[in-house]
């Protein structure tokens, strides 16, 4: 019996949204009081602006497929164009002291192409969720909607095999 659909956001976390926006703030506030006042107008908009759009970013699961927003642009791949969904170790976060997460899922379309789910890792999911329970889900509903007609492609798996 199959599992039911599951359909999620994985916004911005609040608390990325607050540092993004107090850091930004400190600097426009340092620069403003040395430089033109143009600049300074510049550089005041950009610490609204800034934060504001970094909320924007999310992956979204739907019945449609998963949605990739970014800042400026938004792609969406169908369920039935996914190759793999899969956790890979973040390789920028080798070092003890980094902040970066230690884990990101990625998906693989039909065409190879990596595509790297913002907000879905293991620093960035909401409290007591697990990344691999949220995979399983997405797995899971991928499975069900991505179509009777679906097959796995070798060469496609030869590349993510090289990537996780």
């Amino acid at each position: 019996m199959a599992s039911s659909l599951y359909y999620e956001k994985y916004p911005q976390s609040a608390r990325r949204f607050l540092v993004v926006f107090c850091a930004l703030g400190f600097i426009a506030t340092g620069a403003a009081a040395t430089v033109s006042v143009p600049v300074a107008v510049v550089l005041l908009v950009m610490t609204v602006l800034f934060p504001v759009l970094g909320m924007r970013i999310a992956t979204i699961t739907s019945r449609d497929g998963i949605t990739v927003r970014g800042v400026m642009s938004t792609k969406q791949i169908p369920w039935a164009d996914i190759q793999d969904i899969r956790i890979e170790q973040n390789t920028a976060a080798h070092t003890a002291n980094s902040a970066a997460p230690k884990q990101k899922v990625i998906v693989y379309d039909r065409y190879g192409k990596r595509t790297l789910l913002p907000n879905l890792n293991d620093e960035t999911l909401r409290k007591g969720k697990s990344l691999r329970v949220e995979l399983d889900h997405i797995r899971s509903t991928w499975e069900q909607l991505r179509g009777n007609d679906w097959v796995p492609l070798p060469e496609i798996r030869k590349i993510a095999n090289k990537h996780g």
